[in-house]
């Protein structure tokens, strides 16, 4: 199951999010997206799911595996 951030949307312009995930992850401030409806909430986020899930989700040929965080990866050294 891949996971995608915001940046990823940019992505797949011209279809929806419903088309690629299942669930959105965000803070309790941002507004709801169309297709998804408020499913939990855990301390200061949200957790949506699509109300209509597509019977085969799309996947943008990206490495998730090995996905660099910004603020983290460019900052950590290791000691050795």
């Amino acid at each position: 199951m891949p996971i995608y951030f915001a940046e990823h949307q940019s992505l797949w312009t011209g279809e929806t999010l419903v088309d690629y995930v299942s669930h959105m992850i965000c803070r309790t401030d941002c507004p709801p997206a169309p297709g998804f409806k408020l499913w939990q909430t855990v301390g200061d986020l949200h957790i949506w799911r699509a109300t209509v899930s597509p019977p085969v989700s799309k996947t943008l040929d990206l490495d998730l595996k090995n996905v660099l965080q910004e603020g983290v990866d460019d900052r950590y050294k290791p000691p050795f």
